[in-house]
């Protein structure tokens, strides 16, 4: 985790984007995540567009809200770990859409958002292992398994029906990216002293 805060222009540029992106709905036509369109016509952009669109004003305004905080946190404290995060989100997602439990239509950035939440999430609790700093994790982790079993419970429907597996994809991402960072942390060389040879 970084000591020096810096600006997060990461997750400005990307919230910048989506924001553009929710103010011309015309576009999302074109960049929503629709498999036949991917599988026939060769569309594979939109396994990355479609995180970048939203199904209505509400589904994008919490997506973004979520995203900001969390991505813009992670950003500041480590980017690496938050461009990892984001890179395996998209990666995971793309192969859990295509999959045969994927979906034939999907759009929104909250199973990406997922991955720096879990990072933010993860770094609180590691910062003091107790039952205060556990707490916002078992809430994240609540939230998740209410969605499985009753996504229609959880705020206000948001256009296209909430697809549980996209945030535990975005979760897997984010545990996955600590996974890789600590292991080349362990492996990195540590800088060696340099032998001053004294004269004379």
């Amino acid at each position: 985790m970084n000591n020096q805060w810096s600006l997060p222009w990461i997750t400005v540029a990307i919230s910048a984007v989506v924001l553009g992106l929710g103010l011309s709905p015309e576009l999302f036509q074109w960049l929503y995540f629709d498999r036949a369109l991917i599988v026939e016509q060769q569309q594979w952009w939109r396994l990355l567009t479609g995180h970048l669109v939203h199904s209505s004003e509400a589904h994008l305004g919490w997506d973004l809200l979520g995203f900001m905080v969390f991505a813009g946190i992670a950003e500041c404290w480590h980017r690496k770990k938050l461009i990892v995060s984001i890179g395996i989100a998209v990666f995971m997602l793309g192969c859990l859409l295509m999959s045969p439990f994927g979906l034939d239509r999907y759009c929104g950035l909250s199973g990406v958002l997922c991955a720096p939440a879990t990072l933010v999430l993860l770094a609180h609790f590691n910062k003091q292992r107790d039952v205060l700093h556990f707490l916002p994790l078992f809430i994240a982790g609540l939230k998740l398994v209410i969605e499985e079993n009753n996504a229609d419970l959880l705020l206000a429907q948001q256009g296209w029906p909430l697809y549980a597996p996209a945030h535990w994809a975005g979760v897997m991402a984010g545990i996955f990216s600590v996974a890789v960072h600590a292991k080349w942390s362990v492996h990195l060389p540590k800088n060696r002293p340099i032998a001053v040879k004294p004269n004379g």
